[in-house]
């Protein structure tokens, strides 16, 4: 049987009376034409059941005019299908009040097209429930731009997916707010890419939790400007796991302050590449302590400048293993001052090979400790040039001749 709807025109459709739509059947609902949907007022649409709000095709919901939308019911929206609102227009959408878009099922909101996301209104995003933005897609997080994201919610941007995450983009990210990026959990921090953390903001960067800072991944920790490193506290610095801390670029590691170098565990600065030490300056390595030195291992002490090495206390000289002055270069060895070469022991000195007591001044080898040149081994001895042997002064030869 034909519908009665069949025919009508659009004056007719919109003379009909609100018991009349509301009396609609399912199949006149679909003989609705895209032009009669169109003339629906806003007074017959309320009345539509939420039975036949489901009904009406993707191309007839699309037809609806953009005016239309305010009048549907909260229930009707929630009665939308995901193909229906896959259908929905930008205009459509952001002619929605808060809360018919609050009443989206969180199904619906992953189906809206990316266009329609895209051109959501402030009031809309900020409307948002925390299950919709937990609904949002990659596609649909990178469509709301640099100038939208901002006004998600803290609650609702620490509800995104970890897939949605993945979604922003540098532009966004370089956006964020402090607050919204303190919200993130720990999962959401390790799906952030690379370079989107090198695009966070120093006020964001400054407000990652001590939790945040140990759940990066060495890539995440490697990706950190110079600008970005000198803003992290004290606390956060040594939050850093220490294979975090062994992948910071060497571009970065002269931003670290005096004070985050003091506040650096042993165990991090075991993870201190050559050439990241080689990027140390006087002012940082001074402010380590001889036990934090100690740490080093043996490739990060071959790795200091020898503009560094001379800036060395007696004391952190003093302190070095056996392995790490056998591991100083012979540049390095030359650059020590007669400080230096006094405050070794006789333990240090015999560490040094041939090559590195070769290396020595004449300057340095008129400092060395008469107990030091008497530990001198046969080998070391012959290593002795001309030169440092007429630097000698009488005590240490005397020592030699005991020897």
């Amino acid at each position: 049987m034909a519908s009665i709807i069949t025919g009508l025109t659009t004056a007719q459709i919109a003379a009909l009376t609100t018991a009349e739509i509301a009396g609609l059947t399912t199949e006149d609902i679909a003989a609705f034409t895209t032009t009669q949907i169109g003339a629906l007022t806003t007074a017959q649409i309320p009345v539509i059941t939420t039975a036949n709000i489901a009904e009406f095709s993707a191309s007839q919901i699309a037809a609806f005019k953009a005016g239309q939308l305010p009048a549907f019911t909260t229930g009707q929206i929630e009665a939308l299908t995901t193909t229906q609102a896959a259908a929905l227009t930008s205009a459509q959408i952001i002619n929605l009040t808060t809360a018919q878009f609050a009443a989206f099922e969180t199904a619906d909101i992953a189906a809206l097209a990316t266009a329609a996301v895209a051109n959501l209104t402030n009031a809309q995003l900020v409307a948002i429930t925390t299950e919709q933005a937990g609904a949002l897609t990659a596609a649909q997080v990178a469509a709301l731009g640099a100038s939208k994201i901002i006004n998600l919610q803290t609650d609702d941007f620490a509800s995104l997916s970890t897939t949605a995450i993945v979604g922003l983009t540098t532009a966004q990210a370089a956006v964020l707010t402090a607050a919204q990026v303190a919200a993130m959990t720990t999962a959401q921090i390790q799906a952030l890419e690379t370079a989107d953390v090198a695009k966070l903001s120093t006020a964001a960067i400054g407000a990652l939790s001590t939790a945040q800072i140990v759940a990066l991944s060495t890539g995440q920790a490697a990706a950190l400007t110079s600008t970005q490193l000198a803003k992290l506290t004290t606390a956060q610095v040594a939050a850093l796991e220490a294979a975090d801390f062994g992948a910071l670029s060497t571009a970065a590691i002269p931003s670290l302050t005096t004070a985050q170098i003091a506040a650096l565990s042993t165990t991090q600065l075991a993870e201190l590449s050559a050439d990241q030490a080689a990027k140390l300056t006087s002012a940082q390595v001074a402010k380590l302590t001889t036990a934090q030195l100690a740490a080093l291992d043996t490739e990060a002490i071959a790795g200091l400048s020898t503009a560094v090495v001379p800036t060395l206390t007696t004391a952190q000289v003093a302190a070095l293993s056996v392995a790490q002055i056998d591991a100083l270069t012979t540049a390095q060895v030359s650059k020590l001052t007669t400080a230096q070469i006094v405050a070794l022991t006789t333990e240090q000195v015999a560490a040094l090979d041939v090559d590195r007591i070769a290396a020595l001044t004449t300057s340095q080898v008129a400092a060395l400790q008469t107990q030091d040149v008497a530990a001198l081994t046969v080998a070391q001895i012959a290593a002795l040039t001309s030169a440092q042997v007429g630097a000698l002064v009488s005590s240490q030869l005397a020592a030699l001749s005991t020897e």
